[in-house]
């Protein structure tokens, strides 16, 4: 799996990476109020929307073919160790 973001900051996002079909996001977080946004748009003009929102409860998703796709950190408040990665 490429590891997509790992931080220490309250609020944080990835770069933004295109998957080439269906994928898959895990996530880790030190902090249990911890929560992972994914975020995806089907054009370069379209804007950005959350189809799903991960945490240490519910660590793993998979999801269908999406054009653009990043990842973002919220509530992070203790400031620890916040993962996230995705096959491809």
């Amino acid at each position: 799996m490429t590891e997509r973001l790992n931080t220490t900051s309250a609020t944080a996002e990835s770069a933004v990476f295109t998957p080439g079909g269906e994928f898959y996001v895990q996530v880790s977080a030190a902090d249990p109020l911890t929560t992972f946004s994914v975020i995806a748009r089907v054009d370069g003009n379209a804007d950005w929307v959350e189809v799903d929102t991960l945490t240490i409860t519910r660590p793993i998703a998979n999801f269908s073919a999406l054009p653009f796709v990043k990842i973002a950190v919220k509530n992070n408040l203790n400031q620890a160790t916040a993962k996230a990665w995705s096959n491809p």
